[in-house]
């Protein structure tokens, strides 16, 4: 298609004719050499001219960290996803802080962690939060499955995310410091507490922008809100029924790490690398857990008391000894105070004096002390999320005490019958006169011959019945009768 004089006339005449005040013969000349010159350019020509490309401007939309341009689809790099459905304990913030650290150095392009708490050690969060701050990779902290909770410990790691999540059905809040039986804390010992985290929350929610005024009810007043409530609050991002849709939500949303401000994108496509607890997190996780702990004490005291009232069980030993290491490690770990360990080491070392000292009354004492050593084990300043549960430790207690009972009864027994073997053995047996020599004889007992004296100057003839009444060395002391 060739451009016309009439075309050019109406693109520049008009044009000009409105901004100039050129003479009408100036614009002619103009025009035509126009036409003259392009006339000779073939339409092939214009049509494979490149073209040039226009520029898209993108801006976030106030208050809501998402964009206006359509987020492109990701296709290289990975996602990591991280089950947390567990305790917030040192085996949890190893798990987290490995993971973010590997996304990192492996080039993910967002990390996921799959939250769902009832609380935890306050150290361990504070571990995780300073992972989530300091972290180059976009984490999104999900609080997931449905019914699951962020509940304490787990509303700072929520907030500590770069995107706060949470499914439909799932809590959040709650996060008031309480006792080791979830008593409120009383006195100095609860102002230090709630200080600490007060000033933790409000710290963390100015960071990320989220509602710091709630977060601070949360832990004072034990506030707590449904995933809609808490999106509306601005506790939380967003809501999302899934991790696909949890990905689609998330795309074109501009956020803040430690290498700078970064827009996320389409990540839907992308492979999915879990990581999951590993074997040492999980025995550490166990051992850490203020029940196992307890046992382990008990275990301890009562397995080396029962071996050191009887030396050469070995059993009892070697199960005491592990116990004690097993304690001793995890001690260095999780706060516990010196009363509650004194309290549990007397409770078992009473258990094991009833199976020396058979009576019922030792027996009583030990597990009283021991669920006074459980009520005060875990230091509630550092760990007020931790707590022994009776509900785990009481059975256990009773299955044990059953079997003390069972042997120092068993034990008493045993001293009140007769000895089998032996001189006490034949105490009170009868037996016959084989062999007659005056005082002395020879008597059959039990179907053994033994030496025998009267024990009444009596004497003896073969076939008399005689009652061992004591000995004398070798020799049987024998009277008339049976």
């Amino acid at each position: 298609m060739y451009l016309t004089v009439k075309h050019l006339s109406a693109i520049f005449g008009g044009r000009i004719l409105r901004s100039s005040h050129m003479p009408r013969a100036v614009l002619l000349a103009v025009v035509s050499a126009c036409v003259f010159g392009m006339s000779s350019i073939p339409s092939v020509a214009l049509a494979q001219s490149p073209t040039l490309p226009i520029p898209t401007i993108t801006t976030a939309r106030e208050g809501t960290g998402k964009t206006d341009a359509t987020p492109s689809r990701v296709s290289s790099g990975h996602i990591v996803v991280i089950p947390t459905d567990m305790l917030i304990l040192p085996g949890t913030a190893h798990l987290i802080e490995g993971a973010v650290r590997s996304a990192e150095s492996s080039g993910a392009k967002l990390v996921i962690i799959e939250l769902s708490t009832p609380g935890g050690m306050l150290t361990s969060t504070q571990a995780i939060v300073q992972t989530l701050l300091t972290s180059r990779v976009p984490v999104v902290v999900y609080v997931s499955p449905a019914g699951g909770t962020a509940t304490s410990a787990g509303l700072f790691v929520t907030m500590a995310a770069h995107v706060a999540a949470m499914a439909p059905g799932t809590t959040i809040g709650a996060a008031h410091p309480v006792g080791g039986q979830g008593e409120n804390v009383e006195g100095d010992m609860r102002a230090k507490i709630e200080n600490a985290t007060l000033s933790m929350v409000r710290s963390i929610a100015n960071e990320r922008g989220r509602n710091a005024e709630w977060a601070e009810k949360a832990v004072k007043e034990s506030a707590s809100a449904t995933a809609s409530e808490a999106a509306t609050l601005s506790v939380v991002d967003l809501v999302a029924t899934s991790r696909a849709e949890l990905l689609r939500q998330i795309a074109g949303r501009t956020i803040k790490t430690a290498a700078g401000t970064t827009v996320l994108e389409d990540y839907s496509a992308l492979p999915v690398t879990v990581e999951e607890l590993s074997l040492r997190g999980r025995v550490v996780n166990v051992l850490a857990n203020p029940s196992v702990i307890a046992l382990l004490w008990v275990g301890a005291s009562a397995g080396l008391g029962v071996e050191i009232y009887n030396p050469g069980l070995i059993l009892p030993g070697v199960v005491g000894l592990l116990c004690l290491l097993a304690a001793l490690s995890v001690s260095e770990v999780i706060p516990i105070t010196a009363m509650g360990v004194t309290f549990l080491v007397a409770g078992g070392l009473l258990l094991a004096l009833e199976i020396i000292v058979p009576s019922g009354a030792l027996a009583v004492g030990g597990i009283i002390a021991i669920a006074l050593g459980a009520l005060t084990l875990i230091d509630v300043a550092q760990a007020p999320d931790l707590f022994v549960a009776y509900s785990a430790i009481a059975p256990a207690l009773l299955v044990l005490a059953g079997i003390v009972l069972t042997i120092g009864w068993k034990i008493a027994a045993t001293r009140r019958q007769r000895p089998s073997v032996g001189f006490g053995a034949l105490t009170g047996q009868s037996g016959e006169v084989v062999e007659a020599r005056g005082r002395g004889c020879r008597v059959r007992v039990r179907g053994e011959l033994w030496l025998a004296s009267a024990s009444e100057g009596e004497e003896f003839q073969v076939g008399d019945r005689v009652i061992v009444a004591s000995h004398e060395g070798n020799v049987l002391i024998v009277k008339k009768g049976g």
